[in-house]
């Protein structure tokens, strides 16, 4: 019992930190602006060594790339547009990453590192109490994933723009792993049943676009909470769009095509007067500010106190003695 109570604190803190993602939305959404604030072009947040002729030097490999920046969520509803802006910083590493996101207005902040197959997260942010007293617990979790999925920290927006190439270049198919689950979340987890296309900037390790096709199915739990599912009605039964990430400028760093922004939109099947019909539900704006290039290593979140982490797909909290983060090896989300 004191387990369920535990896991059922944690799940609650999720659902603080989140947003409501999945929501029916207009046909058509009103025009997008620009974000406030943004220069046209970034600039290098640190300097970088400059040779004999003029040009920049090449940092010893492995080089890890450090990005700064907002990012912007825009969610379509029928009670009308919520718009919502973040801070970031992202560390891309090779195929390891680690991200960081502060909500100003709720002062929250959310941590995450995909490190060797292990994603490590952690959240922060004000709970009010029983008592009516507000505190700022730490919830954290840890899990066998490749791919972040959508949890209320926008951390999963990042990985596609600055950190998607190692994972969709050494797939052996289109098969792809749910970034929005588009049903109940147990159909999701672990399935491979949606299928991605991946393109990278000319001779860059950076995405230049990344569509994400969904099956033709909903998935619903029975009254005897059997897990059943049931065909779209057509055109949409033979899939649809799930979402599309673009990169929408781009600049030159150590002789690639490095990302300055990219948008996501992402899209859903909604019923309307009796008609199905393929709509916007959200849009991401994710714009750069300043990048820097060095050789830090890609850590896990910092821990302090006394954390206790909860391991997935096992539900069992793990101390981590001296901020150590447990380590996953061998086990897989979803057995």
């Amino acid at each position: 019992m004191k387990k369920r109570i535990t896991v059922a604190l944690f799940s609650l803190l999720a659902v603080l930190a989140g947003v409501a993602w999945w929501v029916t939305s207009p046909s058509k959404p009103p025009g997008i602006e620009e974000p406030d604030g943004i220069e046209a072009m970034a600039v290098e947040r640190e300097a970088q060594p400059i040779s004999k002729s003029g040009s920049m030097e090449a940092p010893k490999e492995p080089a890890t790339i450090n990005v700064y920046g907002r990012v912007r969520g825009i969610v379509y509803t029928t009670q009308g547009v919520f718009d919502s802006t973040r801070s970031f910083s992202a560390s891309v590493r090779g195929p390891d990453s680690s991200f960081d996101v502060t909500n100003e207005m709720r002062t929250a902040t959310f941590h995450a590192a995909l490190k060797e197959g292990d994603y490590s997260y952690c959240y922060q942010g004000p709970f009010t109490n029983q008592n009516g007293a507000v505190t700022y617990p730490i919830a954290a979790r840890i899990e066998r994933r490749a791919v972040p999925i959508d949890d209320g920290s926008w951390i999963h927006n990042l990985w596609l723009a600055f950190a998607s190439h190692s994972y969709f270049t050494l797939r052996s198919n289109s098969s792809a792993a749910a970034v929005w689950p588009t049903g109940l979340r147990e159909a999701n987890e672990g399935r491979m049943g949606i299928r991605a296309f991946y393109r990278a900037l000319p001779g860059s390790p950076f995405p230049a676009q990344i569509d994400y096709l969904a099956e033709g199915y909903e998935y619903f739990e029975s009254e005897s909470h059997n897990l059943q599912r049931v065909a779209l009605p057509p055109p949409f039964d033979s899939g649809y769009t799930n979402f599309v990430t673009h990169t929408t400028k781009s600049t030159r760093l150590q002789g690639f095509l490095f990302p300055l922004r990219c948008e996501i939109t992402r899209f859903g099947v909604v019923q309307e007067n009796r008609a199905f019909r393929l709509n916007t539900l959200t849009v991401t704006q994710i714009s750069v500010e300043s990048f820097a290039v060095g050789t830090n290593p890609i850590a896990h979140p910092t821990l302090s106190g006394s954390v206790r982490v909860l391991v997935v797909p096992r539900n069992e909290f793990v101390a981590a003695p001296n901020g150590v983060w447990p380590r996953l090896r061998g086990e897989v989300l979803g057995e």
